[in-house]
């Protein structure tokens, strides 16, 4: 009968250390192809702006941080499902999305960008308004531009990629002629390689926010907490400085 007894209770106890060290781990979801906020790096690993800020985040919660790679556009659909606890992915904070989940306030803010061709920076109006019906167009799949792309040219070829580094290479290669983005990964890939050019296209800017479950109003505030610290001490623009200088 003891023997029974501490069995039970060791099978319980194990139980409950399984429970809280679930609990203890922060599922942070990221579909881990746009550099320079969520990407993996030639070794394999999780990099960018974003798992920065991941990973700083959980040492202020004191939680571990699991990075789970979903795609782009099942982020939503998984953070409502309880398969991750927060979006840090460069996600947009729109008012169609912030139907499905909450918004933290944004920690960068970004403006619709196109890379070109030195070659084609003559030929192509960055206004994009009046183009030829020939011009291919490429985006991410996934992003707001895709939608955005085939409404404002219907007739155009337009082309989605995995990320933006395959984007990039379908660029380079006369793929497409223009690359349309936010404009943290515009400016990232321009710096480096000198052969593109960055365009500016229209005045207005989106922001980027990470996002958590509605039902989960206790992370949220948390997180909020330490956004605001963040906001205050400088951690947020220091962090943001490593990957965007002068942004």
């Amino acid at each position: 009968m003891h023997i029974i007894k501490a069995f039970i209770t060791i099978v319980l106890f194990l139980h409950l250390f399984s429970c809280s060290s679930y609990n203890n781990t922060l599922r942070v979801g990221t579909s881990a192809n746009y550099s320079p906020l969520a990407f993996k790096d030639k070794s394999g690993q999780h990099t960018g702006l974003e798992i920065d800020y991941a990973l700083a985040l959980g040492k202020e919660l004191n939680r571990e941080v699991e990075f789970v790679e979903i795609p782009f556009d099942e982020l939503i659909n998984a953070l409502n499902e309880n398969k991750i606890d927060i979006i840090m992915s460069g996600m947009t904070s729109n008012n169609n999305r912030s139907f499905k989940v909450k918004f933290l306030p944004p920690y960068i803010q970004t403006r619709i960008m196109i890379l070109i061709k030195k070659d084609k920076e003559n030929s192509i109006n960055p206004s994009l308004k009046e183009v030829s019906s020939e011009l291919k167009i490429g985006y991410v799949e996934g992003s707001v531009f895709g939608e955005l792309v085939k409404n404002d040219f219907p007739e155009n070829p337009n082309l989605p990629f995995e990320g933006l580094d395959q984007a990039i290479s379908a660029l380079q290669s006369g793929e497409i002629d223009v690359f349309l983005h936010e404009s943290p990964g515009i400016v990232k890939y321009a710096q480096s390689h000198k052969e593109l050019i960055k365009m500016t296209w229209g005045t207005e800017s989106d922001a980027l926010a990470w996002a958590v479950d509605y039902g989960n109003g206790k992370l949220y505030n948390q997180v909020l907490d330490i956004y605001q610290k963040w906001k205050i001490n400088g951690t947020l623009k220091q962090i943001r400085n490593k990957w965007v200088p002068d942004y």
